[in-house]
């Protein structure tokens, strides 16, 4: 095992506010959702810069594309003073096979959802197929949907570098969490520690690295968009 981090660490980086309250410092708030065949698990971070650091809000799951969408637009967080957060921005990852009960495939309802959004706010977002060194996110444009069907604006989808901000995120957690810190409101939850806790960057076959999972990893992934 290369990288790896406990449930107790994460535990102690825990603050005293409670769930669905942004700190007083921070400027923005970004939503990720990580698709499933029938819901959606979601985050919400805040962040600040200068130091950068890093809050979790809010998280969950919703069952719909309209409870998604009403996440993104229509709901808002508030800081102690009361001023008033919405999401600034959001990410959607794409991948996905059929749903339980539909024909086409996740990632085409997702697709044609992104198509439906306020440009500019939600992104449709990708692992990378093949990692390219010294680029950690590069994008590419949809012309036309996996059935054929051609989009006449286009729609642009960003890809991760999935690995290197997992290993971002264990530095911030491990030995850079003093620099830059994440934090946990006061009700996080074992389930979503245990989420986060889901892979371990090993060094495999022929000395490569690769990640391995050994649970659910939805909030995991949501975190690796933020």
């Amino acid at each position: 095992v290369l990288v790896e981090t406990s449930e107790d660490r994460l535990e102690s980086f825990k603050d005293q506010r409670p769930a669905l309250e942004v700190p007083a410092e921070a400027q923005a708030l970004t939503l990720a959702a990580d698709m499933q065949k029938d819901h959606f698990y979601f985050s919400v971070y805040a962040h600040a810069v200068a130091p950068r650091r890093d809050w979790l809000v809010d998280y969950g799951t919703v069952q719909s594309w309209d409870e998604l969408s009403a996440l993104i637009f229509q709901t808002t967080y508030r800081k102690p003073d009361g001023q008033v957060l919405p999401v600034w921005r959001a990410a959607v990852d794409t991948g996905g096979g059929k749903g339980r009960e539909e024909e086409e495939t996740r990632t085409m309802q997702c697709y044609q959802w992104l198509l439906r959004q306020r440009p500019g706010v939600v992104s449709g977002v990708k692992g990378m197929s093949r990692a390219r060194p010294g680029v950690f996110v590069h994008w590419s444009m949809l012309d036309k949907l996996p059935d054929g069907r051609q989009l006449k604006s286009g729609l642009r989808l960003y890809n991760l570098d999935t690995s290197a901000f997992k290993k971002l995120l264990f530095w911030r957690i491990n030995e850079g969490s003093e620099e830059e810190p994440v934090l946990f409101h006061s009700q996080t939850s074992p389930d979503y520690f245990r989420q986060l806790l889901s892979e371990k960057l090993i060094r495999g076959k022929k000395g490569k690295e690769e990640w391995k999972r050994v649970q659910a990893n939805h909030w995991l992934d949501c975190l690796v968009l933020h």
